[in-house]
């Protein structure tokens, strides 16, 4: 991490002492902070962030990095009220309150447009290859909320309470977890990975989710999305889990992503799309919405009725303006097709793509475009996983979510300067042949 320029380029964003105000010098500078921030969410707790950075040989090897970008470091290394007294110094702690002063959405904001940088580099988000039918893996984001429990019990957290002291946090119900409840503070992350290559993963963002207001983890992640697509047109695919309803794919689908998201049970149901009396073979076809997909309701011999799958022929995108309009083309039971808008407007009732989605599962066929793009979101799962285990006790090591968030944000830190430094291994020069 000292040799990340991305350290280094946050560092500068955090504003130095104020000429005339009172207290010491800061000796380690604003870099200590950003570095501290980053060991902390590598290594899943303060203390031992701040021993590490106190060890003499890494603190050798830290100077040495720093001073070749211009930064200048004591030879004495920190001692952790130190790293903590630069920890509190970001966070503006008053008393027992750490208030959110606005540096922690600056710092994001920043690290967020460098990930995406970075992202260039590797050869993920690269423009003008949009595909609907294969879209590329470094073309595919992925996005999900985690829920890190509270680093204290309920008796625990009543009694700080009572005493004045900060403990955020409120309780949130993980739909991935069976409907399971969970005490502490929830985050969302926006990952690519420019290749199947181990260790290629790049976290492109980091966002802090409050209980109330703001759309909740649906509405922060379309947020974030749409900031993400007006930067990098090579955000064309994105893979999310179901808490994404019509609203929330009805803004990103108008953005211009090809979303991957299965629908809820409700919305997964069967529902009149249309009955379509104007067919060419003079029948009337009655349409339904099953599962995502469009489907014919028929009348067997029997005089049951079923739903039967209708053949998907096209899914296309047209640009119109700032916003995309996608159309699903589909074949009849007839042979005869007919052109659905996905992403249609709809003033009254539910959005047509809360119950049609651009892509649905396929159980009949392995090779249809869902089952072969919607994997790519384990990776996901898998940063959620990797957090858990980082963590210590694998909870919030910050009673404050202003404070957790800042873990959370050096774990992005961390992983993506691990990803960055095994990249520079893998594209390093070869030396030149010895001369027989």
């Amino acid at each position: 991490m000292a040799t990340d320029p991305i350290i280094y380029a946050l560092a500068h964003v955090i504003p130095g002492k104020e000429q005339g105000r009172p207290g010491p010098e800061r000796a380690y500078g604003e870099l200590l902070f950003v570095l501290y921030m980053a060991l902390t969410g590598a290594v899943g707790s303060h203390r031992r962030a701040a021993r590490i950075l106190g060890h003499p040989d890494h603190w050798i090897a830290t100077r040495t990095a720093a001073s070749q970008r211009g930064f200048a470091l004591p030879a004495q290394p920190p001692r952790r009220w130190n790293c903590e007294d630069a920890r509190r110094r970001v966070l503006r702690v008053q008393g027992r309150q750490a208030p959110d002063t606005g540096l922690t959405e600056i710092l994001r904001a920043r690290a967020a447009a460098l990930w995406c940088e970075r992202a260039h580099k590797h050869g993920a988000l690269a423009g003008g290859t949009r595909s609907n039918v294969d879209p590329a893996r470094g073309n595919t984001v992925y996005g999900d909320g985690k829920v890190t429990s509270s680093m204290f019990g309920p008796k625990a957290r009543r009694a700080r309470r009572a005493a004045g002291l900060q403990v955020d946090g409120s309780t949130h119900v993980q739909g991935g977890d069976n409907g399971t409840s969970t005490h502490g503070l929830k985050f969302m992350h926006v990952g690519v990975r420019p290749n199947d290559r181990p260790n290629s993963r790049l976290i492109l963002d980091m966002r802090y989710v409050p209980h109330s207001g703001y759309g909740g983890e649906a509405g922060i992640a379309v947020d974030a999305l749409l900031d993400l697509a007006a930067r990098e047109p090579g955000a064309t695919t994105l893979c999310y889990d179901g808490a994404l309803r019509g609203t929330h794919l009805q803004a990103l689908a108008d953005a211009g992503y090809l979303v991957f998201s299965p629908p809820h049970g409700s919305t997964a149901k069967p529902h009149a799309l249309e009955t379509v009396t104007s067919c060419a073979c003079g029948d009337t076809h009655r349409l339904m919405t099953v599962d995502g997909y469009v489907a014919e309701r028929v009348i067997t011999d029997t005089g049951t009725t079923t739903d039967v799958r209708c053949t998907l022929l096209k899914l296309s995108a047209n640009r119109r303006q700032n916003s995309y309009a996608w159309y699903l083309e589909v074949e009849l039971s007839c042979g005869n097709l007919r052109r659905f808008r996905v992403n249609k407007p709809s003033p009254d009732g539910p959005l047509r793509i809360e119950r049609l989605r651009q892509a649905a599962k396929d159980e009949s066929d392995d090779s249809a475009v869902y089952n072969r793009i919607y994997g790519r979101r384990e990776d996901a799962e898998s940063v959620n996983n990797i957090l858990e285990r980082t963590l210590h006790g694998g909870r919030s090591i910050s009673p404050s979510a202003i404070g957790q968030f800042l873990v959370m944000l050096g774990h992005a830190l961390a992983r993506n300067a691990y990803t960055e430094l095994l990249w520079q291994r893998d594209h390093a020069e070869s030396p030149p042949p010895i001369a027989a």
